[in-house]
């Protein structure tokens, strides 16, 4: 995955809008939570072990045909940073 770039964004409807030059939609998305405010996605399940650790549970992330990607309920409302790296991309949701 070659996502480079950062943006921010807003948790609406348990939904994040990510950046349209990801192009998310087009890959199959792996995702993995790094305690309860981070959270990385990538197209290959190699980087996400190491960015989880051994014992984290990777799953295949849902993002609509806007380009939103699914987050659980309780970060409703919260402030998101997103940050594209060379193997994956960091979701970091900070307080209101």
């Amino acid at each position: 995955m070659f996502a480079v770039g950062g943006a921010e964004s807003k948790v609406t409807n348990s939904r994040v809008e990510m950046p349209s030059e990801y192009r998310l939609r087009k890959k199959r998305i792996f995702a993995v939570w790094d305690g309860d405010r981070r959270l990385y996605l990538s197209d290959e399940e190699g980087p996400l072990n190491v960015r989880g650790g051994k014992n984290s549970v990777i799953y295949k992330a849902e993002i609509n045909n806007h380009n939103r990607l699914l987050v659980p309920p309780e970060l409703e409302g919260k402030k998101v940073k997103i940050t594209g790296q060379i193997t994956c991309i960091e979701v970091e949701f900070a307080e209101k």
